[in-house]
């Protein structure tokens, strides 16, 4: 995430929101780091304006053995030269790529959203809707980490993503992958349809959002189709151009201007209200931990993630 961080203990304040940085793991067998949250303040939003059913539309997560597996996986007991090693090779790529592309090559920075269970909770009427959940399309799929948690819930797995290296990443996962930026009607062909959408973390790193999510809405069941999205809170939108630099989108998503950072709540209520003037039924929504996996310094970062299963509004 593309943004000055200032150092305050193993607190970093990235304006206009916090990046939380942990040293290491200590213990993590199923207790979490106090830095991964998965609760929200109720009596707040059941005070807003709609807040009331929208709460009754949260899905309390936790902390579970798939997030665990990450964490022991990726950001777990590490041979701390490799790591220093690793650091200067992604510098020093940094030089002539972005930086996504330098964590592509080096099989680094490895992202968690959701675990194959809390996947499973969210979509659960899916799940019992259709026989190994249908046909899913991964919008931004990365390098297949959070792909390969959504891949046991589904018959088949379709990915789009626009770096090559991630796009050989994932084809080596055994993903079909679309080379593209968007959800390509022209590339797909028009009748394709998916029961399941999924945009996880995209919407504020791509150039046109409210057009992604138009393209995304045309490939879905006309009937029982579902996206399956998340976002970090606050929003701070931006796009990774070429080596590594950071620019505002085109298209901005229709959010309030904030004075100081909004809480967790207040942004969630945004978004969710965002969501419905753009078409969207929010169906259930939570809360959960933005993890990537960390460098020589800091075992992991993570960011406050919502994350919503929306239908159009038929």
């Amino acid at each position: 995430y593309p943004h000055s961080l200032v150092k305050a203990s193993n607190l970093y304040v990235a304006d206009p929101f916090p990046l939380v940085s942990v040293r290491g793991l200590q213990e993590v067998a199923m207790q979490p780091p106090a830095e991964l949250r998965y609760s929200v303040r109720s009596d707040w939003l059941r005070a807003q304006d709609g807040g009331k059913e929208f709460m009754e539309k949260f899905v309390q997560l936790r902390f579970d053995e798939g997030t665990q597996r990450f964490l022991t996986t990726y950001c777990g007991e590490r041979d701390s030269w490799k790591e220093v090693l690793r650091d200067a090779a992604r510098s020093a790529l940094k030089i002539f790529v972005a930086n996504t592309t330098a964590n592509g090559l080096l099989r680094a920075g490895q992202m968690h959203v959701l675990s194959t269970e809390q996947a499973g909770i969210l979509l659960e009427d899916r799940l019992v809707a259709r026989k190994n959940g249908g046909h899913l399309l991964d919008v931004g799929a990365g390098d297949g980490t959070v792909t390969n948690e959504l891949r046991p819930l589904f018959e088949s797995v379709s990915c789009t993503e626009v770096n090559p290296v991630l796009v050989r990443s994932l084809r080596q996962h055994g993903f079909r992958v679309w080379h593209s930026d968007t959800v390509s009607t022209h590339a797909m062909g028009a009748d394709l349809k998916f029961d399941v959408i999924s945009a996880l973390n995209i919407f504020d790193r791509c150039d046109e959002p409210i057009t992604l999510l138009d393209t995304m809405v045309q490939h879905l069941h006309p009937v029982t189709g579902l996206l399956l999205v998340s976002i970090v809170i606050p929003v701070h939108a931006s796009v990774e151009g070429s080596l590594g630099r950071w620019r505002e989108p085109q298209q901005e998503l229709p959010l309030p201007l904030y004075t100081k950072p909004p809480s967790f709540e207040q942004g969630v209520l945004d978004v969710a209200r965002m969501l419905q003037n753009l078409g969207l039924r929010v169906l259930r929504w939570s809360r959960v931990p933005y993890i990537s996996a960390g460098d020589s310094v800091h075992a992991f970062y993570t960011l406050d993630n919502a994350v919503f299963v929306l239908e159009p509004a038929r």
